[in-house]
């Protein structure tokens, strides 16, 4: 049971939706979970201090004094491995790999590719679902640093799956686009706008028009109302 557990400077937690804790067991170099029957598991790390296990299972991993973590709806497991200065994730899989960082640390600049870069004591670590990007603590070089997703061209980031897949366009834009289909449909192929209700045009840029019963004196007559429509020439 939890109750029972040794932890060793816990140093951040995170409720999931699922109501699960998440604990980074800093000095214990693990990051553990508590069930909702009350046991505890670790998740990640083996409990010795170091860096190993790129791309291996989570729990075979090793930490180094981890003091961050964060969640994201589709279960992934970001932390701040704050003395291995690197920002680590653990996919729905189980798998651990470095999103950021480097075996050097100080500060070498932005704007770089996040395995070129270096950071200082990395800590509190979180995510933004909508956007794929993360946020953490560059805590000694005293900046807020994010990590944004990157991909190649033709590629697009999908948040519903956290994965670079082959994008689409219609009209120019995107299909993860909030502006594509005049923000009143989506993309289903190129250039190929399927439309929400009360829409239609190649780009969902008309309202529909309809109609509706005009009820007098127990006469029944067709009354035709517009939604802000006008006459398209074909």
């Amino acid at each position: 049971m939890a109750t029972s557990a040794q932890l060793n400077s816990p140093n951040a937690i995170y409720v999931s939706k699922t109501g699960e804790c998440y604990i980074a067991d800093t000095l214990n170099h693990r990051i553990r979970k508590i069930l909702l029957n009350g046991n505890i598991v670790t998740v990640v790390g083996n409990g010795n201090a170091g860096f190993d296990g790129e791309g291996t299972p989570a729990t075979s991993a090793q930490l180094n004094s981890p003091s961050g973590i964060h969640i994201s709806e589709l279960g992934h497991i970001f932390i701040a491995d704050t003395l291995n200065r690197r920002i680590c994730k653990v996919d729905s899989n189980g798998t651990i790999s470095t999103i950021g960082g480097h075996y050097f640390y100080g500060f070498n600049g932005d704007a770089l590719s996040p395995f070129q870069t270096y950071l200082y004591t990395p800590t509190s670590v979180s995510g933004s679902n909508a956007t794929g990007k993360v946020y953490f603590s560059d805590t000694t070089n005293n900046i807020v640093r994010v990590l944004e997703p990157y991909c190649q061209d033709g590629l697009a980031y999908d948040s519903a799956t956290s994965t670079s897949v082959t994008d689409v366009l219609c009209n120019g834009f995107s299909k993860f686009s909030p502006n594509v289909c005049s923000s009143r449909g989506k993309c289903v192929a190129t250039n190929t706008c399927s439309c929400s209700v009360g829409y239609t045009g190649n780009n969902c840029e008309f309202v529909t028009c309809g109609w509706s019963f005009l009820h007098i004196s127990s006469s029944l007559f067709w009354k035709w109302y517009l939604f802000g429509c006008r006459q398209v020439l074909m």
